[in-house]
């Protein structure tokens, strides 16, 4: 999770995208959307964030 909220991961605020996590990797074994914004992984990345918080 460190990782993922990291600016190498966050796309920057400034930049008007449907997107929340860059460098996202959609299927590996094909090599088929790799490295690239995935709006599955933004869910998943917010699912966490949010399980987190309410785990406190």
């Amino acid at each position: 999770m460190k990782t993922l909220k990291s600016e190498a991961y966050l796309l920057p605020s400034e930049i008007e995208a449907p997107f929340i996590l860059k460098h996202s990797t959609g299927n590996w074994p094909k090599k088929d959307e790799m490295d690239v914004s995935i709006n599955y992984a933004d869910y998943y990345f917010l699912e966490l964030m949010l399980r987190i918080k309410n785990k406190k």
